[in-house]
């Protein structure tokens, strides 16, 4: 739930006591799979031939600066536009974390026939760049 600064050792979690206790700085580096890229298609609709997809594309724990995402099709032309919704993750005990810059709208032009089971994205934001898949629900 904390946000995290790149520093010469890594991507770094900001936690409380970071910097004041006696645990190494390295300790406060996470991993290539804390931050992973992560895609969600949260609902999908026909618009005449076009399947439109109101989906959530993030980094966990990393705050988006300027994102952009890829959509990789099976030939399919796709129109995509940064609106929507935030992600929000909501921790075991309650908390919510907002991960603004994550909604995208994704209209896959003659696809709706078709009805893809699945969508890839590439998330790149600054140097970081990543890839994710994720379902799509029926309609």
């Amino acid at each position: 739930m904390h946000s995290s600064l790149v520093t010469p050792e890594g991507t770094t979690a900001l936690l409380p006591g970071r910097g004041v206790d006696r645990v190494p700085a390295e300790a406060y580096v996470l991993t290539a799979e804390q931050t992973a890229a992560k895609a969600v298609v949260r609902a999908a609709r026909h618009d005449g031939p076009d399947l439109v997809l109101d989906m959530a594309v993030w980094f966990p724990h990393v705050e988006l600066q300027d994102p952009s995402i890829l959509v990789k099709t099976d030939g399919d032309i796709a129109d995509v536009e940064q609106r929507g919704e935030p992600q929000v993750v909501t921790s075991r005990q309650g908390a919510q974390r907002r991960y603004e810059r994550s909604g995208w709208t994704v209209t896959l032009h003659g696809a709706a026939r078709r009805a893809p089971r699945s969508i890839t994205v590439t998330l790149t934001d600054g140097d970081r760049s990543g890839s994710a898949s994720a379902r799509i629900p029926r309609r």
